[in-house]
Protein backbone atom coordinates (compact mmCIF):
# COMPACT_ATOMS: atom_id res chain seq x y z
CA UNK A 1 0.00 0.00 0.00
CA UNK A 2 2.74 2.48 0.94
CA UNK A 3 4.45 2.20 -2.44
CA UNK A 4 1.28 3.31 -4.21
CA UNK A 5 0.53 5.98 -1.61
CA UNK A 6 4.06 7.42 -1.76
CA UNK A 7 3.79 7.55 -5.55
CA UNK A 8 0.51 9.45 -5.27
CA UNK A 9 1.99 11.75 -2.61
CA UNK A 10 4.97 12.50 -4.86
CA UNK A 11 2.79 13.23 -7.89
CA UNK A 12 0.54 15.47 -5.79
CA UNK A 13 3.54 17.38 -4.47
CA UNK A 14 5.03 17.80 -7.92
CA UNK A 15 1.71 19.05 -9.27
CA UNK A 16 1.47 21.60 -6.47
CA UNK A 17 5.04 22.80 -7.02
CA UNK A 18 4.54 23.09 -10.77
CA UNK A 19 1.09 24.65 -10.52
CA UNK A 20 0.93 28.09 -12.14
CA UNK A 21 -1.54 29.17 -9.44
CA UNK A 22 -0.64 32.10 -7.26
CA UNK A 23 -0.49 31.90 -3.47
CA UNK A 24 0.30 28.19 -3.35
CA UNK A 25 2.73 28.63 -0.43
CA UNK A 26 0.22 27.58 2.30
CA UNK A 27 -0.48 24.31 0.50
CA UNK A 28 3.24 23.69 -0.06
CA UNK A 29 4.07 24.47 3.58
CA UNK A 30 1.43 22.01 4.76
CA UNK A 31 2.66 19.45 2.23
CA UNK A 32 6.20 19.77 3.60
CA UNK A 33 4.91 19.59 7.18
CA UNK A 34 3.04 16.33 6.54
CA UNK A 35 6.17 14.79 5.04
CA UNK A 36 8.20 15.72 8.12
CA UNK A 37 5.44 14.47 10.44
CA UNK A 38 5.20 11.22 8.46
CA UNK A 39 8.90 10.54 9.05
CA UNK A 40 8.63 11.67 12.68
CA UNK A 41 5.68 9.38 13.39
CA UNK A 42 7.55 6.29 12.24
CA UNK A 43 10.51 7.22 14.40
CA UNK A 44 8.43 8.11 17.49
CA UNK A 45 6.14 5.06 17.23
CA UNK A 46 8.58 2.33 16.23
CA UNK A 47 12.01 3.44 17.40
CA UNK A 48 11.04 5.59 20.38
CA UNK A 49 8.08 3.38 21.33
CA UNK A 50 6.40 6.54 22.64
CA UNK A 51 2.87 5.52 21.72
CA UNK A 52 1.18 8.54 23.34
CA UNK A 53 3.53 10.99 21.65
CA UNK A 54 2.94 9.15 18.37
CA UNK A 55 -0.80 9.90 18.74
CA UNK A 56 0.02 13.62 18.87
CA UNK A 57 2.27 13.33 15.82
CA UNK A 58 -0.22 11.36 13.74
CA UNK A 59 -3.05 13.77 14.59
CA UNK A 60 -0.86 16.69 13.51
CA UNK A 61 0.02 14.77 10.34
CA UNK A 62 -3.69 14.14 9.68
CA UNK A 63 -4.41 17.87 10.02
CA UNK A 64 -1.48 18.76 7.74
CA UNK A 65 -2.71 16.33 5.06
CA UNK A 66 -6.25 17.69 5.32
CA UNK A 67 -4.90 21.23 5.14
CA UNK A 68 -2.89 20.37 2.06
CA UNK A 69 -6.02 18.98 0.41
CA UNK A 70 -8.11 22.02 1.35
CA UNK A 71 -5.53 24.69 0.45
CA UNK A 72 -4.44 22.81 -2.66
CA UNK A 73 -7.97 22.33 -3.98
CA UNK A 74 -8.07 25.66 -5.82
CA UNK A 75 -4.46 25.28 -7.00
CA UNK A 76 -4.65 21.75 -8.45
CA UNK A 77 -7.69 19.58 -7.81
CA UNK A 78 -6.00 16.41 -9.01
CA UNK A 79 -3.20 16.95 -6.49
CA UNK A 80 -5.79 17.23 -3.73
CA UNK A 81 -7.68 14.17 -4.97
CA UNK A 82 -4.46 12.15 -5.01
CA UNK A 83 -4.00 12.84 -1.29
CA UNK A 84 -7.43 11.54 -0.24
CA UNK A 85 -6.40 7.84 -0.10
CA UNK A 86 -3.37 8.91 1.97
CA UNK A 87 -5.66 10.75 4.39
CA UNK A 88 -7.86 7.64 4.62
CA UNK A 89 -4.85 5.41 5.34
CA UNK A 90 -3.51 7.81 7.98
CA UNK A 91 -7.00 7.91 9.53
CA UNK A 92 -6.91 4.12 9.84
CA UNK A 93 -3.38 4.24 11.26
CA UNK A 94 -4.48 6.91 13.75
CA UNK A 95 -7.33 4.72 14.98
CA UNK A 96 -4.88 1.84 15.44
CA UNK A 97 -2.34 4.09 17.17
CA UNK A 98 -4.99 5.40 19.57
CA UNK A 99 -6.25 1.86 20.28
CA UNK A 100 -2.72 0.62 21.03
CA UNK A 101 -2.12 3.64 23.28
CA UNK A 102 -5.37 3.05 25.19
CA UNK A 103 -4.79 -0.68 25.55
CA UNK A 104 -1.26 -0.15 26.86
CA UNK A 105 -1.95 2.94 28.95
Amino acid sequence: VWTILYGMIAVAGARLVLSPASDKEPALALYAAQLVLNAAWSWVFFYGQAIGAAVTVILAMWLAILGTIVFGWTKDRLASLLLIPYLAWVSFAAVLNIAIWRLNG
